[in-house]
Order: C-alpha cells, then sequence, then structure tokens
C-alpha cells in the first residue's frame, strides 16, 4: 500500500469523534490558501491508516529534521566557504606581497650581481695596474741600480787612476827631491872650493879640492895669471873676478799641493833634512 492510499483511506473513515479535518478544494472565497478544515466522519477500519499515517508524520519529522541539520550544515559549510574565500583573499594578498618582496629581491639580487660583476673588474684593473706598476718601478729600480753601479766603477776608476797619478807625483818629487839635494851639495862644494880659493896666497896655482866633496871636479877653475907689481887687495880683486862658477839649471817649480811635506835648510854648510811624511794612504 503506498502513502497515498494510505491518506484516501485515512480520509474516507474519519469517525465524526476524531474530528479528523479535510481541506476543502473549494477555494473560491480564498486568495490561494486552503480554506478551513471540515470535519468528516469517522470510518471504521482506519487504525492502520492511522498507524501510517503517524509513521509518515514521523517520517516527516524525521526528514525535517534531518532537513534542518542539512540547512544548517550548507550554513555552516558556507559559513567555511566564505571563511575559505576570506582566507584565500588574505592568501592571494600575502602571495602579492610576497611576489613583491620577491620582485624586490630580485631586483636587489640583480643589483648586487652587477655590483659584484664591477667589482671583480675594479679588482681586476687594480692587479693589472698593480703588476704593471711594479714591472715599472722594477725596471726604473734596476735602471737606477745599474746607473749608480756605473758611477761607483768610474769613480773607483778614477780614484785608483789618479792615485796612480799621485804615485807618479810622488816619485817624482821625490827624484826631484834627491836632484834638488844634489844640487844643493855641489853649490855647496862650489861655494867652498871658490871661497877656499878667494882665501889662498898669490903663490898658489890651483886650489886644493876637497876630499869629502865627490863633485868638485865639475868645478871648472881657470889657471891665475900672476901680475907683475899688485897689492893683496887688487889680486884678491883679480882673482875673485876671474872665477867662473857655473850657473846651476833652472828647476821648474813643483806644484805646492803635491809637493811633500818636506825640506832643507841652508842656514849652515851641512844639510838638514826634514823628515818626509809617508806615503797618503790609499781610500
Amino acid at each position: 500500500m503506498t502513502q497515498a492510499d494510505s491518506l484516501e483511506i485515512a480520509q474516507r473513515d474519519v469517525s465524526p469523534d476524531s474530528g479528523p479535518l479535510r481541506v476543502s478544494s473549494n477555494t473560491s472565497h480564498e486568495s490561494g490558501i486552503p480554506p478551513a478544515r471540515e470535519r468528516l466522519a469517522f470510518r471504521p477500519g482506519s487504525d492502520a491508516a492511522l498507524d501510517q499515517l503517524e509513521l509518515v508524520l514521523v517520517e516527516s519529522t524525521r526528514a525535517e529534521a534531518n532537513l534542518g541539520l542539512l540547512v544548517r550544515g550548507l550554513k555552516h559549510l558556507a559559513a567555511g566557504a566564505s571563511a575559505a574565500q576570506e582566507a584565500n583573499a588574505v592568501l592571494v594578498q600575502e602571495l602579492e606581497s610576497l611576489r613583491a618582496r620577491m620582485s624586490k629581491a630580485y631586483e636587489n639580487e640583480s643589483l648586487l650581481q652587477q655590483r659584484v660583476v664591477s667589482l671583480e673588474n675594479a679588482l681586476d684593473a687594480s692587479v693589472r695596474d698593480r703588476e704593471a706598476w711594479l714591472v715599472q718601478e722594477d725596471a726604473f729600480l734596476a735602471g737606477l741600480l745599474d746607473e749608480h753601479e756605473q758611477k761607483l766603477f768610474d769613480v773607483e776608476r778614477g780614484h785608483e787612476r789618479r792615485l796612480a797619478e799621485l804615485d807618479l807625483a810622488f816619485d817624482e818629487l821625490r827624484l826631484q827631491y834627491e836632484s834638488a839635494k844634489v844640487d844643493v851639495q855641489r853649490l855647496t862644494y862650489e861655494r867652498d872650493a871658490a871661497v877656499a880659493l878667494l882665501n889662498e896666497p898669490l903663490e898658489s896655482t890651483e886650489p886644493a879640492p876637497s876630499p869629502s866633496a865627490p863633485l868638485a871636479s865639475s868645478v871648472r877653475l881657470p889657471t891665475p895669471q900672476p901680475l907683475p907689481s899688485s897689492s893683496h887687495s887688487s889680486s884678491s880683486g883679480l882673482r875673485l873676478g876671474s872665477v867662473k862658477l857655473e850657473k846651476p839649471a833652472l828647476k821648474s817649480k813643483p806644484d805646492a799641493v803635491a809637493m811633500p811635506l818636506g825640506g832643507y835648510s841652508m842656514t849652515s854648510d851641512d844639510i838638514e833634512e826634514e823628515p818626509a811624511t809617508a806615503r797618503p794612504p790609499r781610500l
């Protein structure tokens, strides 16, 4: 038996005491709302229909409760969906902000990469400049050292040459000193011979040479001619005029700077030699 059959049976078997209501189909005097239910007469044998109706009502109540729960669940679902939508919007905003931050980070990273590249290029350029400067500095210092060594070599050669010249000048001055010493001795002997000749009497024809004079033979004295009548003074004057002394050779005057600190004195007949200084040391 279906639900419609049970409803029809219930409408037909309604007793007047039970007070069931039936919806009238005459709705001409109403505005679309079903009219008041009319009490129908109760019919016997409708207990099964009532039970079935109660079951239907219970089921409808359950269905209504389920529908309420479903509506409530839908409301919760709608609230969850709205919350999810709001969360999605917030998440989208956060993603947009994160995207903006990431774009800024990418821009900063690109700027940093460009800066690193520029710094690396500058570092390479500075390294190349430093190497070139070091090469130039090494070449300049090597040239200075070579020039300094050449100058030192030239100075040493000039110093050695000057020392050799000083040695030669010293030897020459020593030879000149020895020659002057011999000349002084010779002149001294000649002077002594002339004085002795002047002091001899008229009878002597030649002066006696000094045995200690090694260079007395170099003095050339003419033989005096005796005069018949002359005084001692006139004969002495003739002898003085007749004596011929050799003119000593003139020596070139040595340089006062190159002359050694030594000399001789003629204050007396003997030659007084002064001690000569030693050769200047080599530097």
